[in-house]
């Protein structure tokens, strides 16, 4: 069977309010942001053999990259629809994920680790978040 999109916004969206835990994978119990791009396609089906190495508070963003590059499509920002993710360097470098689930605006959601919120929450991606993007992405196998 092929996964749509709009099943993974929905299995996507099902996470909502999961708690942030670092290296987490578990919906309902603790996610973190590559958790949460990783077990959403893993729900449908999708890359079950892959398996991503706990890593630190910091990844590296080249490990990180090889990792996004070698199981996703790299894509360019103007390609970017439903279920894509986008890569942000929340510091200098990247390393934190977020999964689109709207266009109009452009939303993402994402495993948030703030000092006021650390769960899974949705974000509108602002003129701040845009100019943070540093890679698009989308999932094998995805009509």
């Amino acid at each position: 069977m092929m996964v749509i999109r709009q099943q993974l916004v929905d299995e996507a969206m099902s996470c909502l309010g999961t708690p942030f835990v670092h290296n987490g994978r578990l919906k309902g119990v603790g996610l973190d942001c590559a958790g949460l791009v990783e077990m959403t396609a893993r729900a449908l089906g999708l890359y079950q053999g892959v398996v991503i190495p706990a890593y630190t508070m910091s990844p590296d963003p080249k490990l990180m990259r090889s990792i996004l590059r070698g199981n996703l499509d790299e894509i360019a920002f103007k390609q970017i629809g439903l279920a894509d993710i986008l890569w942000f360097r929340i510091t200098y470098d990247p390393q934190h994920l977020g999964i689109v689930v709207g266009m109009d605006p452009l939303t993402i959601i994402h495993a948030l680790n703030s000092s006021g919120r650390k769960e899974v929450v949705l974000t509108v991606v602002h003129s701040l978040w845009r100019e943070r993007v540093a890679g698009c992405f989308r999932y094998r196998g995805v009509a």
